[in-house]
Formats: C-alpha cells, structure tokens, sequence
C-alpha cells in the first residue's frame, strides 16, 4: 500500500545520482573525444614524419608533422608534439637511419565540472621511417 509522500521521497534519494551521472557524461564523454582525436592526429603527425624528405623549401620535418596533425576540432583541449627522435632536417639525423618514430601528443583538458585543474593524457603512435 503506497502512502502519501512516497514518490516524492523515492524522486529526492534519486534524483542526486541522475544528476551525477549526467554530470560525469558532460565532462568524460568530450575528454573521451578529445582523446581519441589526439590519437588520430598523432598518427598523422608520424605518418607525415616518416615520409618526410628534406626539400629546398624550407619546410621542417617538424613542420610538416605539425602541419599534418592539423588544427583538427578539439572540444576543451590544448595540445603540443613532441616527436622523437629529434625531428630534425640535418643529413646524420636519427631519421636518415631508419629507427622508428614516435609522435607524442600531449592533450590539457579542461573539465567543467570535475576537478580543479587539466587533465593531462598523451597519446602516441610509433612508425618506421621510410
């Protein structure tokens, strides 16, 4: 026998788990985006990186491997890469001994609900020179 209050006091002891949830999904389900377009771009980054052949145009193996990870859509994110070895255009680089690549991207995210600073991830794809 149901008595005079009880959808209201069932409503109130939910309510607060519904709204954490729908919270948690604000903020992990754009870092979930965020990360796994970070990962894309750092296979584009080391991809371009393992192609790379040094031109007069002045173009750097860096700056087409920046160039190539593009100013993709990222929802609430900063990011910077790293590659290693050094990416560098000089004729006894790592690169011109065929060792492989590695293109790390760091990604800041800024959540809105969930913490007081970034979340830091950093996604990396490995590639041989080619």
């Amino acid at each position: 026998m149901k008595q005079k209050g009880q959808g209201l006091v069932e409503s109130a002891l939910v309510m607060p788990l519904i709204m954490v949830i729908l919270l948690a999904l604000a903020d992990i389900g754009p870092f979930i985006f965020d990360f796994f377009t970070a990962k894309w771009m750092s296979a584009r980054a080391v991809r371009a990186a393992s192609i790379y052949r040094p031109d007069p145009t002045f173009r750097t193996c860096l700056g087409d491997a920046t160039e190539a990870a593009g100013d993709t859509f990222l929802i609430r994110a900063s990011w910077d890469l790293t590659m290693t070895p050094n990416c560098d255009d000089s004729p006894l680089s790592t690169l011109a001994k065929r060792e492989p690549i590695r293109a790390d991207l760091h990604l800041e995210y800024w959540p809105i609900f969930w913490g007081e600073g970034p979340w830091e991830v950093t996604p990396y794809t490995i590639d041989q020179h080619r």
